[in-house]
């Protein structure tokens, strides 16, 4: 079976980051400008995510609750919230959750755009994206 780039589970390079053991023998910088508005990007990303799933999606049913929409919201409140709290704990690994924090976030936007009333959920998620996507390019 040939191998494609389009899944991470079967390629190695896909998506590659820096070595772990390089990130850790690296000092960070901590709480910059940059750092501190990702900071409550993710934050306000996990507190619109967390809250239009318990409380919208939960109460208009339908395709608000489609197990994949809700997941996604779910997966998108965690991640943020775990991604702020690397930065905060100046963890020299915040590159890699801000990463894929980044793309949890874009595919829940995605989904927000197709479920009605959910455009400021997404727009939130694309601006915690835009901002963990920068972060996670940080030199290390």
């Amino acid at each position: 079976m040939a191998v494609t780039k389009a899944d991470p589970y079967q390629d190695p390079t896909y998506n590659q980051q820096p070595a772990v053991a390089d990130i850790l023998t690296t000092e960070q910088p901590y709480l910059t400008t940059s750092t501190q508005a990702c900071i409550n990007e993710c934050l306000d990303c996990h507190k619109t995510c967390l809250s239009e799933a318990m409380t919208r999606c939960l109460e208009m049913g339908g395709a608000h609750v489609e197990p994949h929409h809700f997941r996604l919201l779910l997966n998108c409140a965690e991640i943020s919230q775990t991604s702020a709290n690397f930065m905060l704990m100046n963890s020299p690994l915040h590159t890699i959750v801000c990463d894929v924090c980044a793309q949890v976030c874009e595919a829940c936007a995605q989904s927000c755009d197709e479920v009605e009333g959910m455009a400021e959920c997404a727009a939130q998620c694309r601006k915690c994206a835009t901002s963990c996507r920068e972060m996670s390019m940080a030199v290390v």
